[in-house]
């Protein structure tokens, strides 16, 4: 049985690449792209049906990824579009179609790399591939309010456990992106942690996780992590 391909990848182009902390923002401007240019409605692109209702169909959807493959790992140069569920046929013709991102810093040009399943990334990009130890490179958004019983990490867990994947034997809170200097260390405070027309009143945390078996990627959790949110990068030290 041949699969349907579920991810494209785009390599990024701009005078200025935008930094990570814009995830959402540059996520969901592709979201829009996609959704028009694919003309009649597309749960599978959208995460939502007929009536805007967000879909909860176990995260089957696409979530636009923005990566970061270069010498500066807070500057994107990459945007996958992956959908574990696959893409239709007329979806991935429109995914193949998209060329450029408008924003108010400029147009930002995409260019199809490579199409297929997600093991196609496994040797260029952090996020794919399996490891045992992985760290927050965008926030971790609670997706309910805090509680007690209910904490950030109880929540993390829960959100692994949503997508059939094991309870870290580590958890482990951090400040921001690990891997970098101090001084060039972006608290989580600034990234952009909501999408355009929400109000966010949840909490915000990053994490270090360590599992005892190696786990495939991406590591997508928590609210916003169909738009860059919530994204886990491995730590190989």
């Amino acid at each position: 049985m041949v699969c349907a391909p579920s991810l494209v990848d785009f390599a990024l182009m701009a005078e200025s690449l935008p930094s990570i902390a814009q995830a959402v923002q540059v996520a969901e401007v592709c979201r829009r792209a996609l959704l028009a240019l694919h003309r009649v409605p597309s749960q599978k692109l959208a995460g939502t049906d007929a009536l805007g209702t967000p879909l909860t169909q176990q995260h089957r959807h696409a979530h636009y990824i923005p990566d970061c493959r270069g010498l500066d790992p807070l500057r994107m140069t990459h945007l996958v579009v992956y959908a574990p569920g696959g893409f239709s046929s007329s979806e991935l013709q429109t995914l193949m179609s998209l060329s450029q991102l408008s924003r108010t810093a400029g147009p930002l040009a995409v260019v199809p790399q490579a199409v297929g399943r997600p093991d196609i990334l496994a040797s260029s990009s952090r996020l794919f591939g399996s490891y045992r130890r992985f760290a927050s490179r965008t926030p971790f958004v609670l997706p309910r309010h805090r509680k007690r019983g209910d904490e950030p990490e109880d929540q993390l867990v829960r959100e692994l456990r949503l997508r059939g994947l094991p309870i870290p034997g580590q958890i482990e809170r951090t400040m921001g992106p690990l891997g970098l200097a101090e001084s060039d260390t972006p608290p989580w405070s600034a990234f952009l942690r909501h999408r355009r027309y929400d109000e966010l009143t949840t909490g915000y945390y990053g994490f270090r996780i360590e599992f005892a078996e190696a786990v495939s990627g991406p590591l997508l959790l928590g609210y916003g992590c169909h738009y860059g949110l919530g994204q886990f990068v491995p730590q190989t030290e």
